[in-house]
């Protein structure tokens, strides 16, 4: 339903967020067609808006299924791709799980220095992320039963905190 609306609403980047979750969602549920076509409508709608945060979105889970079917050179394409996009935008949680991807992918390729290698350049990266700080900005999509249909957009900013070492019970 919140995807027959966005529609309606001419909300593109609200209709390519949906098209990636619910492709994201019949994947789990094991349901690789449907989430194929979900991902690549995303993927396409997402080229012509310039959503590029949706668009490596859709590479990454294109790439993920293409994994699970055994399509190991595909997957690592599209993870590239996926990889390369997240850098340009600075994206680090995505390039985290992109590089864990591509490390799994690397090892049923063979590649075993590149599988350790990426691995450990994707706990890094994910590391990093726990401690992060700075601004961003997050989309809101919102609909009613009636079908009225509303978005915005709002800045959170995470100050860095310099805090003080603490210590257990020490026997």
């Amino acid at each position: 339903a919140s995807l027959s609306i966005c529609r309606e609403a001419g909300a593109q980047h609200e209709v390519v967020f949906a098209l990636n979750r619910l492709g994201y969602l019949s994947e789990m549920m094991g349901d690789v067609e449907e989430a194929t076509r979900l991902c690549e409508e995303s993927l396409s709608v997402g080229q012509e808006i310039a959503d590029f945060p949706e668009v490596a979105c859709s590479l990454y889970t294109l790439g993920s299924i293409a994994y699970y079917q055994g399509d190991y050179a595909r997957a690592k394409q599209l993870c590239r791709r996926s990889l390369m996009m997240q850098r340009e935008i600075g994206d680090s949680r995505g390039m985290g799980i992109s590089l864990n991807l591509l490390g799994i992918v690397a090892l049923y390729l063979g590649g075993y220095r590149e599988t350790e290698q990426l691995l450990q350049e994707g706990l890094a990266t994910l590391k990093a992320v726990h401690n992060q700080n700075g601004t961003a900005t997050i989309r809101v999509f919102l609909s009613d039963p009636q079908g009225g249909v509303t978005s915005g957009q709002f800045v959170v900013t995470v100050t860095p905190v310099n805090d003080p070492p603490t210590i257990s019970n020490i026997t």
